[in-house]
């Protein structure tokens, strides 16, 4: 059986010092928090999803400057293009997101 001394010395507290929630949070904040393949891959994945808005964006502001300047072929070429490569990378990109996750 054990004493509460040794538990209290396993537990790294002092006797007659008081903890506050500053000292000990009672739970872990997510800065805390660094656990599973998530948390490793989250900068890298905040990048992309940020690139692919960016990028999306941009090209549809584009196929609309073509629609105006008359440019109906080459606007729905564009288009086409998109959809074909980056929006089937966009669906397997977040295939490959959601079994990391």
């Amino acid at each position: 059986m054990k004493k509460l001394k040794d538990l209290l010395n396993e537990l790294a507290i002092v006797s007659g010092k008081v903890y506050t929630d500053k000292d000990r949070p009672p739970f872990k904040t997510e800065a805390q928090i660094e656990e599973g393949p998530s948390y490793e891959y989250k900068k890298d994945i905040k990048t992309i999803d940020k690139s692919y808005k960016l990028h999306a964006k941009s090209v549809l502001n584009f196929y609309e400057k073509l629609r105006k300047k008359g440019l109906d072929k080459e606007a729905s070429d564009l288009i086409t293009t998109y959809k074909k490569n980056y929006v089937t990378f966009k669906k397997d990109y977040d295939k490959i997101i959601s079994k990391l996750l």
